[in-house]
């Protein structure tokens, strides 16, 4: 007899249970990643103040798509059956270890899902407006105030993406940490003799 899968799985969406498994808009707003992306994307204003910011995001992007697929499938290695029993055991108000670290490498790929999108949208939004059309003519502060923060806000998912890179990394070595620990408990439990387990 096959077992259902429990209601909460069922009724919501692959979203909502990733946006739970990565800690929600708590956990982002709390993200000393995203704050540093903010302030750097801020410090390196001369970059995505030019038109043509873009390309360099959509250059290195693609590469880093690269790393978190190879950096997704290394993930999946690690570890035995045994590991993936205690790595996926959870609290009942909590996630487990597993589906935290798998929320970490889909938060990267979102984010750089949408770093490429606004880089996109920038490079097919880029030309001159005539200085007699009537938003340059009569909101010309206003309209280059929107452009500016657009640019910012793009910019800003590309940083994050690269510091989100460093988060995923750090996921995997956390993980990599609780697999050495996991061994050396089975190893001290295969030393002891058969009285003593």
């Amino acid at each position: 007899m096959t077992q259902k899968a429990p209601k909460s799985l069922l009724g919501s969406t692959i979203y909502s249970r990733y946006w739970q498994a990565y800690g929600g808009s708590k956990a982002l707003l709390k993200s000393g990643y995203l704050w540093s992306a903010l302030a750097i994307s801020a410090v390196l204003y001369p970059l995505w103040s030019t038109p043509g910011w873009w390309e360099l995001v959509l250059s290195i992007i693609p590469n880093l798509l690269g790393f978190s697929l190879g950096g997704f499938a290394l993930w999946l290695a690690i570890g035995d059956d045994g590991f993936r029993k205690v790595i996926t055991d959870k609290a009942a108000d909590q996630c487990s270890a597993y589906a935290s670290i798998n929320a970490s490498f889909v938060h990267f790929i979102l984010v750089q899902a949408m770093a490429v999108v606004a880089a996109l949208l920038a490079k097919g939004y880029n030309f001159a407006l005539p200085a007699d059309v009537w938003v340059i003519k009569y909101h010309a502060n206003i309209f280059y105030t929107i452009c500016a923060a657009g640019s910012y806000l793009g910019f800003s998912l590309f940083v994050y993406a690269l510091f989100s890179a460093l988060a995923a990394t750090m996921g995997l070595f956390r993980i990599t940490q609780m697999y050495e620990y996991y061994l050396n408990i089975e190893k001290k439990n295969d030393s002891k003799p058969a009285s003593e387990q």
